[in-house]
């Protein structure tokens, strides 16, 4: 009789334990990663297929230094805000790379296709360039309304352009670009890659005006 309770038990131990879900496996929320990147690209697929610029509009060579960040925005994180002052990060979403890096990657491909310059350098050949363009990335947040719907996407670069000839700063600008986003990354992520192709035009215009 013994032996039965003891066995009845076991059976019962064990069929609470697999009801707690004690021994299944625990599945894990991935982290999904998204790209910051210009969708105009997607319209100048004709210009790259025919072998790029054919002839520059000016005969100068344009080093592009790689994106610097203010702190906290020079890491991966996505950073929002409800409050005054108080600023978060989405726990199971990031950027797929430093959206310095990102940015720059955009910035460049932008101003190859303008043909406004003789040549672009991003390496240690800058001793060859009359031109640096230095930019920083000031901003780069989601302001998150009280409905929670809805949201403020912001980027804010500083761009300075510097005569590598004369050692001089030729011209410098704040690009402050905002725009209505729903809120959440994916909202986030929309809005700022439109914001990246306004940048990229207002940079490009920016620079052929700056002589």
């Amino acid at each position: 009789m013994l032996k039965k309770i003891i066995k009845s038990s076991g059976l019962l131990l064990s069929l609470m334990l697999g009801s707690c879900g004690v021994l299944s496996p625990v599945e894990q929320r991935h982290t999904v990663d998204y790209e910051i990147t210009d969708p105009s690209f997607v319209s100048d697929i004709t210009k790259i297929d025919n072998g790029g610029c054919t002839s520059s509009n000016r005969n100068d060579i344009l080093y592009v230094a790689t994106m610097h960040a203010n702190a906290p925005y020079n890491s991966t994180k996505m950073f929002y805000s409800s409050s005054k002052y108080e600023l978060e990060k989405y726990s199971y979403s990031q950027w797929a790379a430093l959206p310095t890096d990102m940015l720059t990657q955009t910035m460049v491909k932008k101003i190859v296709l303008s043909c406004d310059f003789k040549n672009l350098v991003t390496n240690n050949a800058i001793a060859n360039a009359n031109y640096s363009l230095v930019t920083q990335l000031i901003l780069l947040r989601q302001d998150v309304n009280p409905d929670n719907k809805s949201s403020m996407a912001i980027m804010v670069i500083y761009a300075q352009l510097i005569d590598l000839d004369r050692n001089t700063v030729k011209a410098s600008r704040v690009f402050e670009l905002h725009s209505d986003a729903p809120a959440g990354p994916t909202g986030f992520t929309d809005t700022i890659n439109n914001l990246v192709t306004q940048f990229d035009n207002q940079l490009v215009a920016w620079l052929r005006n700056t002589k």
